[in-house]
């Protein structure tokens, strides 16, 4: 799934250091393409990782907004997600840069209508920042939010380490 990038020797391709950085990582950046502009919007994230290495991303919102509308029956979306930042200083400005570790992909997002479906993101969302619950997610809760899942196509995993 890997795309080429510039920076080789950053490249990740192990595919269980990948996983941790999508384990590690807090927030999810979201791209929509909005007209002639992007939107982007942090969010909340779980994801499930397939055998042969393919992810699905999940995230909730409200059951109306503008990334909502932009996303409708399907979008073609990007995302980055990163983790570890830590600022290193130095003698000259341009000397300055970040220790970090990121994954930067493209997929598609579309809006799960199924509650069955629905329930299984969510569990995948919240096993994302606590494993050791099950949750309940009562029919009334599904009806008043949107679930997004993103079938990812494409990303690159990278390190400054």
């Amino acid at each position: 799934m890997n795309q080429n990038m510039r920076r080789e020797d950053r490249l990740i391709t192990d595919p269980e250091r990948i996983r941790e950085i999508f384990a590690k990582a807090q927030v999810l950046h979201l791209g929509l393409k909005d007209g002639e502009a992007v939107y982007v919007v942090p969010l909340s994230y779980g994801f499930t990782v397939d055998a042969a290495g393919h992810y699905c991303l999940y995230c909730h919102s409200a059951a109306e907004g503008r990334k909502i509308s932009l996303i409708g029956e399907g979008a073609a979306v990007g995302f980055a997600l990163d983790t570890g930042m830590d600022l290193f200083t130095a003698e000259t400005a341009c000397g300055y840069g970040t220790l970090f570790e990121s994954v930067i992909g493209e997929g598609r997002a579309t809006l799960l209508a199924d509650d069955g479906e629905k329930r299984v993101a969510l569990q995948a969302l919240m096993d994302h920042y606590e494993s050791h619950r099950d949750w309940d997610f009562p029919d009334k809760m599904l009806g008043m939010m949107q679930v997004i899942k993103i079938d990812v196509t494409a990303f690159t995993a990278k390190s400054n380490r």
